[in-house]
């Protein structure tokens, strides 16, 4: 089944499953886009467990786009990996790093940049993987660290964070979206490419709380312990972004505090979308 509505005069938006291959056929056929990006996933949110699903959408899902789009003339496919396929490195990882997933989802994410690789070197066509690691910024799922922290600084409420020091390498959005449209100026030179999106520098889960109390300018309490540690946290997690810088011309153009400024600023106004019942 595909669905199709129009939004704002000049875009329109088509909609229909990629696990069901017949009418994903149909629709990219009858659209033939020039550019293809491919964010479609399952499993990256705590509340997102089941394993066949992740099979299904992550590696089914992918397959399917690739052999349904494998003879039309597009000038890129962007597949949206995850920096979970690394698994624990000890080092900026590189996107020749030997992939080492600890869950399900990076198992799947990991498959999926494979089947990627494998489309691109054995049908010569311009696909290539960006694997973005923590990106927050507007619209943001309401669980996550930065929307909940947010959230109870604006309601004066305790923040809960996991013990220890974990630490991510947190990638405001709008340039994880400049990266995307780069991928379209270079698509005849990334083909067959994995191309790490961070920011090079990693934070602790306090040094971002800190950080959103200095843009708010307020605090609240810090309950350190209060939220459980998660089999995948690390005190080591940030990416090695020389490849981005050589291949895409890009590197990001966001601090951790502008970006969490911006990020703050909409929530702002979008506080509603946050509201629980």
């Amino acid at each position: 089944m595909v669905y199709e509505w129009h939004c704002s005069g000049y875009l329109t938006f088509h909609a229909t499953d990629l696990l069901d291959k017949r009418s994903l056929r149909r629709l990219v056929k009858k659209l033939a886009p020039d550019f293809i990006f491919h964010l479609a996933s399952f499993g990256a949110y705590a509340q997102q467990t089941d394993c066949a699903k992740m099979e299904e959408v992550n590696i089914r899902g992918t397959r399917h786009l690739l052999e349904s789009t494998v003879d039309l003339p597009y000038r890129v496919l962007v597949h949206t990996g995850s920096s979970s396929e690394y698994g624990f490195k000890d080092h900026p990882m590189k996107e020749s790093d030997v992939l080492a997933p600890v869950s399900y989802y990076a198992i799947t994410k990991a498959t999926a940049t494979h089947l990627c690789q494998m489309a691109a070197k054995t049908f010569h066509k311009p696909i290539v993987v960006l694997r973005p690691f923590s990106v927050y910024g507007s619209y943001e799922e309401g669980e996550r660290l930065i929307p909940t922290a947010i959230e109870a600084i604006r309601h004066k409420k305790n923040i809960r964070l996991t013990p220890g020091h974990q630490r991510r390498d947190f990638v405001y959005v709008d340039d994880v979206v400049a990266a995307y449209l780069k991928a379209i100026e270079h698509a005849a030179a990334i083909g067959g490419h994995v191309i790490n999106i961070g920011t090079g520098t990693q934070s602790t889960n306090d040094e971002v709380v800190r950080t959103l109390f200095t843009v708010a300018g307020q605090t609240v309490e810090v309950e350190k312990g209060g939220f459980p540690a998660r089999s995948w946290d690390t005190s080591h997690w940030v990416a090695d972004i020389s490849r981005a810088a050589r291949l895409l011309g890009w590197k990001p153009a966001y601090t951790l505090e502008r970006g969490l400024s911006k990020t703050f600023q909409w929530f702002q106004t979008h506080s509603s979308l946050y509201e629980k019942d």
